[in-house]
């Protein structure tokens, strides 16, 4: 793997997570978020968010632990919005591509968010999040590039 994909890596996975997690925490002492349901919601969104810093720093420790980053990456690969369930998270980076209510939609941020909603009307939409998808791709890539070397080795024992 490059240097420069698992700097990424760990700076979406660990800088991003640490964001959504502390943006989500400051949320709970906040009018933002009134109610047990919501407090008991963001209280799983703060374990989501520990969930990928925890992800990021066991790549830190040990390069070859990936399938957290998987798990991680893909919390946040895609979002949705329906009239029964709507979901998006995402931390680090976001390049969303999505329809949502009939209209192409393009939208590019950096830091952390999170929303779900189950049983509200929302306008229907589905999108993905482009970074995280590319984050994917290259991870599993910079795997099958590291098996063929481990392979390689290998045959020369």
């Amino acid at each position: 793997m490059t240097t420069w994909l698992r700097m990424v890596l760990v700076l979406t996975l660990v800088g991003g997570g640490f964001a959504g997690f502390s943006f989500t925490l400051a949320g709970l002492f906040s009018p933002q978020i009134e109610g047990l349901s919501a407090k008991i919601l963001a209280a799983a969104f703060l374990g989501l968010y520990g969930f990928v810093v925890w992800a990021g720093l066991a790549f830190v420790h040990d390069p070859t632990r990936r399938s957290p980053l998987y798990a991680a990456l893909g919390l946040q690969a895609a979002w949705i919005s329906t009239p029964l369930i709507s979901y998006h998270m995402w931390s680090g980076a976001l390049i969303s591509v999505g329809l949502h209510s009939g209209t192409l939609q393009f939208v590019a941020n950096f830091g952390a968010s999170w929303y779900f909603s189950f049983g509200k009307p929302e306008v229907a939409g589905l999108g993905l999040n482009l970074f995280a998808i590319a984050l994917l791709v290259l991870l599993y890539h910079a795997d099958r590039i590291d098996d063929e070397i481990r392979r390689a080795k290998l045959a020369f024992d």
